[in-house]
């Protein structure tokens, strides 16, 4: 595909761009994990999220409007090696950045703002609170929250063409027809019933691996990607040994 010359990049976002999922992380708060991971693990390698799915998990949960700054600052510290400068190298070849999960809104508004991707190019559902910070809810009427939501999702948006999605899970898989090019992404969380359904499948951690299935070979000279592949690489290494 490097003769291609794609236009929109679109991203999942938990599990793809960060490590973690973000209601399982919130699960984890109030004693709830082994459930809830159960769910999602259930939705993620092959079921895909349903409304009784999400409704089911949150009502385990009812997180507190607190918990979406924790969250933020735990998707942040979670983030793939190599995400914001994959990130920043599409922008600079002026392709347009979408992500579209089916996590918490304004918990990925606001790491969105850290990745410098403009918040009308994220889309995700909202949970709702009241006035005493608890929780109310969320949108059930997000398409995001169904089997082929994020397929119906971009053919709403109509991005500019050719584009390319890459995503972890079934709902991600499940939009592959309203796409140019789907690329499984298993760095985080390997999901062998998704790499059975993709063509392209990457397991590398180093977020900067996806840059080669999207970009042309020219594109990938102006970049630099070895180098940045590189760097990306001696930060991880880094990071492990510091961790040792």
């Amino acid at each position: 595909m490097r003769n291609v010359t794609f236009r929109t990049v679109i991203f999942d976002f938990d599990s793809t761009l960060t490590a973690i999922e973000g209601i399982d992380y919130l699960a984890e708060l109030y004693g709830v994990a082994e459930q809830v991971r159960a769910m999602t693990r259930s939705a993620m390698n092959t079921h895909s999220v349903t409304p009784e799915m999400y409704d089911d998990r949150l009502q385990l949960i009812r997180p507190v409007q607190h918990d979406i700054d924790m969250l933020v600052e735990k998707y942040q510290q979670s983030l793939m090696p190599g995400v914001k400068e994959a990130i920043s190298a599409l922008q600079s070849l002026e392709k347009r950045v979408f992500v579209i999960s089916g996590g918490l809104r304004q918990a990925l508004l606001a790491v969105g703002k850290f990745l410098n991707i403009p918040a009308d190019r994220i889309y995700a559902v909202d949970i709702y609170f009241n006035d005493d910070g608890k929780y109310t809810g969320f949108d059930r009427n997000s398409p995001l929250i169904g089997v082929n939501g994020k397929k119906s999702v971009i053919q709403k948006i109509e991005p500019e063409r050719p584009v390319v999605f890459v995503g972890d899970g079934a709902n991600d898989v499940a939009a592959r027809d309203a796409v140019d090019l789907f690329i499984g992404y298993g760095g985080a969380e390997y999901r062998p019933p998704i790499e059975e359904q993709c063509e392209i499948y990457i397991q590398d951690k180093n977020f900067t691996s996806v840059l080669p299935k999207i970009l042309t070979d020219q594109e990938l000279e102006i970049i630099e990607f070895h180098d940045l592949y590189k760097q990306v690489e001696q930060k991880i290494t880094s990071q492990k040994l510091q961790g040792e």
